[in-house]
């Protein structure tokens, strides 16, 4: 017993520095990122708890030398739990919580566990379903990150085309609220595709790219082409902030346009960009955030979008 005892001191002792030092790391607020980074970030949560997994496996075999198929996954329930526990208290530090990180914790803590689990099976019959369940849990909590990574290799290599829906890895720089997004044939200005956005009735529907490459000083506009549907205007707002962006209102530029029915292009003058904040000048080196949206909708409408590139 008291060799046992011993021989348990160790991994629980790593396993508890590990756990502290993670959790400091998930904790800690960090700077705003692009995309690459965002997506790294991921990937390290994946091996973080891959090798927390099999820390808390090393404790479990300490304690149940042979353990049965329901401690194992008691063990990675375990830190799961812790996981989700830490993207919990992320927004007490300055961090977003994401459920994305939950499920890369989740899947990074199943493979370090069954990798374990796996070299140290009796049988070989479960050696093996451990290792394939070990890539199977990389596989799914890295393949996110890895199809972003590929569309941030791909946005550069397309500039000074900001979108035009070509592939669908494109989706992925996009996000939105109180709409639906889709790649079409219809309506497309460069290429074979466009994004047809339905908008839904709230307060801010549209789209937001959140991460379009940095720099655009080397440019003087930005055009983008969007066919509106219907047989009623629609004024929109192209809304456009850099990284030292401050959230007032007076701090970005924002440029209203009256959508026609049918085909409209929209041309904006980065010096205007520029000038813009009242207080400063936005860095056309740092632009962080670009959208296209619509304030306080009452019904349902569509517009087609295609073509955002820089001159």
């Amino acid at each position: 017993m008291q060799e046992t005892r011993r021989a348990i001191h160790k991994p629980i002792a790593l396993t508890g520095i590990f756990a502290v030092l993670l959790l400091l790391a998930l904790i800690a607020p960090v700077p705003r990122a692009g995309r690459e980074l965002n997506c790294l970030g991921d990937l390290l949560h994946v091996a973080f708890f891959a090798v927390l997994g099999a820390f808390a496996f090393t404790v479990l075999q300490v304690l149940r030398p042979h353990p049965r198929i329901w401690w194992i996954i008691g063990c990675w329930a375990v830190v799961a739990v812790f996981g989700i526990t830490t993207e919990w208290i992320q927004p007490s530090f300055g961090r977003n919580a994401s459920w994305g990180d939950v499920w890369a914790d989740a899947c990074g803590a199943l493979a370090g566990i069954m990798w374990l689990a796996g070299r140290t099976a009796s049988t070989r019959g479960f050696r093996i379903r451990a290792f394939a369940l070990t890539g199977m849990a990389l596989l799914t909590g890295t393949a996110q990150p890895f199809v972003v990574l590929t569309d941030a290799a791909l946005q550069r290599i397309e500039m000074p085309v900001v979108a035009s829906f070509e592939h669908p890895l494109e989706q992925t720089r996009w996000t939105w609220r109180e709409c639906r997004v889709e790649r079409v044939r219809e309506h497309a200005t460069d290429g074979d595709r466009s994004m047809r956005v339905d908008l839904l009735p709230g307060v801010y529907p549209g789209v937001v790219m959140p991460h379009p490459l940095p720099d655009w000083s080397g440019f003087h506009g930005l055009t983008m082409d969007i066919y509106l549907d219907g047989k009623t205007p629609l004024d929109v707002i192209v809304r456009i902030n850099d990284k030292t962006h401050n959230f007032e209102t007076d701090d970005r530029y924002r440029h209203f346009v009256s959508l026609a029915p049918g085909r409209n292009t929209i041309s904006i003058e980065l010096a205007d960009v520029a000038d813009a904040p009242r207080s400063r000048e936005m860095n056309l080196r740092r632009i962080a955030a670009m959208s296209v949206f619509t304030v306080s909708l009452e019904s349902p409408r569509t517009f087609f979008l295609d073509n955002i590139r820089l001159q």
